[in-house]
């Protein structure tokens, strides 16, 4: 999957990031994120993509026996 990501930039305090779309298909993510950068008029926002993987969760039923 992947996030487009909104990056907020204030001068007097931490910067801020929201997850603003996602989609699994990554030329999709890449038309999604030319539209947020297109239609931006703040100069203290942009956006971003990254691949987000859920990482992997061991349970008991998954466990080898020894």
């Amino acid at each position: 999957m992947y996030l487009i990501i909104e990056k907020i930039k204030y001068n007097l305090s931490p910067d801020s990031y929201y997850v603003k779309d996602k989609s699994e298909d990554i030329d999709i993510a890449e038309d999604k994120l030319r539209g947020y950068n297109l239609i931006n008029t703040d100069k203290d926002r942009s956006y971003h993509i990254i691949k987000f993987q859920e990482t992997l969760v061991l349970t008991e039923k998954m466990r080898i026996a020894s």
